[in-house]
């Protein structure tokens, strides 16, 4: 992230405080929005709402300016952040998941989330390399984000009994 800014014409210092904003959030985020997920007794419009304003805010984070851009890094932050538990907690609530397998769902689920923790920085990467600049690699992430979308529209919430 710092070097997006950076190659944007950021100095470094901004630059890398900027970057850094997203993860501070996100320690805000995963308290708040678990916290109301339960006390709406449905976390599927939660996830829904979540990833479409991820996949924007994954976009916006990197072709904003000024004022607006801390504000996105903010959204951005929070919305990451919050991803991770909420879909643990998903699982878990799962019928056929629950407590009795959840140590093997959740490691199936970190063994495919570690596939996507090293295809999408290499992805932009190789991207970034192939056409100079490092848009086409966050459009293709913001895509993937928003694809998301689909299966999350299917997601069954019956719960464990």
């Amino acid at each position: 992230m710092p070097q997006i800014y950076e190659q944007r014409g950021i100095a470094p210092a901004e630059a890398g405080f900027l970057a850094s904003v997203p993860s501070l959030i996100s320690m805000l985020g995963s308290i708040f929005v678990n916290r109301e997920a339960a006390r709406l007794n449905s976390r599927k419009p939660v996830i829904l709402a979540l990833l479409a304003t991820y996949g924007v805010s994954a976009y916006l984070v990197t072709t904003s300016v000024d004022y607006f851009l801390w504000l996105v890094a903010v959204v951005y932050g929070f919305c990451s952040g919050v991803m991770l538990p909420i879909l643990m907690l998903v699982l878990m609530d799962m019928h056929d998941i629950g407590q009795k397998h959840m140590g093997t769902a959740g490691g199936i689920f970190f063994m495919v989330g570690e596939i996507g923790g090293f295809f999408g920085p290499s992805t932009v990467g190789l991207l970034k390399d192939v056409t100079g600049s490092f848009l086409p690699g966050v459009i293709f992430i913001s895509v993937l984000i928003e694809m998301m979308l689909l299966p999350a529209f299917i997601l069954n919430e019956r719960r464990s009994p």
